[in-house]
């Protein structure tokens, strides 16, 4: 045997291989795309009896407690029927895929409480607190109330303490 036939050559990359890098951007992008394509996709969502979400149990059991194996029920179906708006399931799946949702910031108080109530009930934390984020920016005097009554039944921590900020600063004009 020679040296050089057992070893493997050690060599400094070169530049055209130094610009091969993939970042958690196109990993992300990559997972959206495997979201919305259903490709591969081994359960589907029943939102509200007719609108159907292919998803992929592998991704959610990662991100999700209920679809890992031994815990609940849904993590043995491959059909599974919620009471969910079909708009505001696609978001949650796509913070579970991606980490992130699409607009965010763009959307109105109803639909970020929505969004809200669902990573409440799935237990997503992190998306609870971006939605939270983005619902204490909204605080206004037509709204604090209802906010602040939504947030203690969701138990949403920085929005009722966004919201009881918002009062004791805007005491004097809420009574008017």
């Amino acid at each position: 045997f020679f040296l050089d036939e057992i070893f493997v050559e050690h060599r400094k990359p070169s530049e055209q291989e130094k610009k091969v890098e993939i970042t958690n951007n196109v990993f992300f992008e990559q997972l959206r795309d495997l979201l919305e394509s259903g490709s591969h996709a081994d359960i589907v969502f029943r939102l509200n009896g007719n609108v159907q979400v292919p998803a992929h149990k592998a991704i959610l059991s990662s991100r999700k407690a209920m679809f890992r194996e031994g815990g609940m029920l849904e993590s043995s179906q491959s059909d599974v029927a919620l009471a969910h708006d079909a708009v505001t399931f696609r978001r949650l799946l796509e913070f579970i895929y991606t980490n992130s949702v699409q607009a965010l910031k763009d959307l109105d108080c109803q639909e970020l409480l929505g969004l809200l109530a669902m990573a409440n009930e799935f237990c997503l934390q992190d998306l609870q607190l971006l939605c939270e984020s983005c619902l204490v920016e909204s605080i206004n005097k037509e709204n604090v109330g209802r906010l602040l009554l939504f947030a203690e039944e969701r138990n949403a921590v920085e929005l009722r303490k966004a919201c009881d900020s918002f009062v004791r600063r805007s005491k004097e004009e809420l009574l008017e």
